[in-house]
C-alpha cells in the first residue's frame, strides 16, 4: 500500500481571506458582518461591542442572561443576516451591500 501524502484543509474565509473562517467569524468578524452590526446599533438596542467578544463556547449564552430579549433578538437577526449574506457570496457569487442588509432588516 502506497502511503499518500497528508492533507491540511484550511478553512479560510472567502469573503475576506481571513485565515480561519469559522461561525463566529462569518456573524460578527466578517467586514460586512461588523458593518451591519455598527450600522443597526444606530437604530436597534443591541449588546454592547465589549461583549460581543468570542469569550467561550458560551458567549452568546452569557449574552441571553446579561440583556434583554429585544437586545438579544436584534443582535440574532443581524448575525442571521450575516450567515445569509454569507452564504449568497459562497454559494452563488452574488454579491449584497451593508445597505441591502439595512433596508432588509
Amino acid at each position: 500500500m502506497e502511503c499518500q501524502p497528508m492533507q491540511i484543509i484550511v478553512s479560510s474565509c472567502e469573503i475576506c481571506g481571513w485565515w480561519y473562517e469559522d461561525r463566529y467569524h462569518a456573524t460578527m468578524v466578517c467586514p460586512h458582518a461588523v458593518a451591519l452590526c455598527e450600522r443597526m446599533s444606530e437604530s436597534w438596542r443591541i449588546p454592547e461591542d465589549d461583549d460581543l467578544n468570542f469569550s467561550g463556547p458560551e458567549w452568546l449564552l452569557i449574552l441571553l442572561d446579561k440583556y434583554t430579549e429585544v437586545e438579544v433578538a436584534n443582535l440574532l437577526m443581524v448575525m442571521w443576516r450575516s450567515w445569509f449574506v454569507r452564504n449568497r457570496i459562497t454559494r452563488s457569487g452574488k454579491q449584497v451591500s451593508v445597505d441591502d442588509s439595512v433596508q432588509f432588516l
